[in-house]
């Protein structure tokens, strides 16, 4: 009760005030975006003309990949099956590496002897090149898609990892001495003081790990598959078949648009000083 009271005392303190901050910052987020569109606008008819005048083979245009991307989703319906693909691999991978990044990172940021007995390990294979760990995969597992999943589970593991563990660290010691002085177990303090006090690290992590995942489907399927997103981008390279090539780039970058802006708005629903505070800056 005393921990809740706290906590309550310290969000009407430390937030009062911030819907007057989010309006003023949400008409400066209205002016950037609206910026944005006339650039991109700019790049697509600078594209268009530069690359009217050059051999499609380099360039290609617009209008081309267009023409391409439409056919590709509504008129072969393979570019689905391989979609279906990546995007099982891409969010199963995800979900694993959110899980194990956040139970290594809870204990690692909350035990001495964790942290002191993983932190070389970790450290170690933090600076490994990732990259040479999937022709390992496809020796140790095969050429198939457990290996590509554990290639992105490698990836996308240490955003979360470090950041939970990071905020484990940095959650004030007087929440910990009221939740103690409470009476709470070990399993209630960090459920009820630690989890809250992490959540906006785990989200930033999350964050990365979701734009990572996507690097991680192409760059596993370029290399051990025949099937998927990053085995098309593959393939269409090898061929010279630009529009066709920027097509199915466009398709792999919406899932990072996707996944990050996902994880945005989770973030402002339970997170949302945070977005808050970053507007404000």
């Amino acid at each position: 009760m005393t921990v809740g009271l706290q906590r309550e005392k310290v969000g009407e303190d430390t937030f009062k005030g911030t819907d007057d901050k989010a309006r003023v910052s949400g008409r400066g987020f209205s002016l950037s975006s609206l910026g944005a569109v006339y650039a991109l606008i700019v790049i697509l008819i600078l594209w268009q003309v530069i690359g009217s005048m050059m051999d499609p083979i380099y360039i290609s245009t617009p209008v081309l990949v267009y023409k391409n991307l439409y056919a590709m989703l509504f008129g072969q319906h393979q570019i689905w099956h391989d979609i279906a693909v990546s995007a099982v691999e891409m969010y199963v991978g995800l979900a694993i590496a959110l899980v194990l990044g956040s139970v290594l990172g809870l204990l690692i940021g909350r035990s001495k002897v964790a942290r002191s007995t993983l932190a070389p390990y970790i450290n170690f294979l933090n600076a490994t090149p990732i990259v040479i760990t999937l022709p390992l995969m496809a020796i140790w597992v095969g050429v198939n898609q457990k290996a590509r999943i554990i290639f992105i589970v490698i990836l996308a593991l240490w955003p979360v990892l470090l950041n939970v563990a990071a905020g484990c660290r940095n959650v004030s010691g007087r929440y910990t001495e009221l939740g103690s002085s409470a009476g709470l177990t070990r399993f209630e303090m960090i459920r009820k003081i630690i989890v809250p006090g992490v959540l906006p690290y785990f989200l930033t992590g999350a964050r990365i790990s979701a734009g990572l995942v996507v690097i991680g489907v192409v760059v596993s399927e370029m290399e051990v598959s025949l099937v998927g997103l990053g085995y098309l981008l593959a393939s269409y390279a090898s061929g010279f078949q630009t529009a066709k090539l920027l097509a199915v780039f466009a398709i792999s970058t919406s899932f990072g648009l996707v996944n990050v802006g996902v994880l945005t708005l989770i973030s402002r629903k339970w997170a949302p000083w945070v977005a808050t505070e970053k507007r404000g800056r």
